[in-house]
């Protein structure tokens, strides 16, 4: 077995441990709002059933309940939007990107994880101009793995995660800030081999952990 093949294995696995760990915290998501929905669409059954039975109920806490519904289908469909444009990212093996676009789905993507930490993420939009080549499905594995290793040093009350780009004259930057390098875990962030895909290295400074990429044709 060559050094490339085995190379090649190991990202392989990498990448489909990313995608289940994606995709398992979404349908966390959606089991969530299911759940919420069966609870208040039986109180609203009730409701109805008493109204029907001639015990007047409160016009206003039926219509509130049922736009507590409408409100919890239309944040599903949010989920699923979500990974339906996750999935479609493992579709090309390079494309240009909308480097915003990127960044806000990853902080999507990884927000009820960052949740679960006490963690609220705070994003700060690029241009829509900046834009760069890259793999779109190993990018969202490195930004995600990023987080992952902020979120993990971060404390609850020291603040926001915060997310942003910087743009170089031939290359893109992007930054995760809330935890200092030294906190971070030995090892932690994009794997060697995410990174050499890529055409990536990765950087730490005072406050932030940074992925750097060139900007591609």
């Amino acid at each position: 077995m060559s050094n490339a093949h085995a190379d090649w294995q190991l990202l392989c696995r990498q990448g489909l441990e990313f995608f289940g760990r994606v995709t398992a915290n979404l349908s966390h998501e959606m089991k969530n709002c299911l759940a919420i929905m069966n609870e208040q669409t039986y109180l609203l059954k009730e409701l109805l059933e008493m109204e029907a039975q001639g015990r007047r109920q409160e016009p206003g806490r039926i219509q509130d309940l049922a736009g507590k519904i409408i409100e919890r289908i239309q944040e599903t469909d949010r989920v699923i939007k979500r990974l339906n444009t996750f999935a479609h990212s493992a579709d090309e093996e390079s494309r240009v990107l909308e480097a915003g676009q990127l960044l806000e789905l990853v902080a999507q993507l990884y927000r009820r994880l960052a949740a679960l930490k006490g963690l609220e993420l705070e994003l700060e939009t690029p241009p829509a101009s900046l834009t760069l080549t890259a793999n779109p499905f190993f990018l969202e594995a490195a930004l995600f793995a990023c987080l992952d290793a902020v979120c993990q040093a971060g404390e609850p009350g020291r603040g926001p995660i915060r997310l942003w780009v910087e743009e170089g004259s031939d290359e893109v930057r992007f930054w995760v800030g809330g935890a200092q390098p030294g906190e971070l875990e030995p090892g932690s962030g994009p794997a060697p081999g995410i990174l050499q895909v890529l055409g990536a290295r990765l950087e730490s400074r005072e406050d932030a952990l940074g992925l750097e990429l060139p900007r591609g044709s």
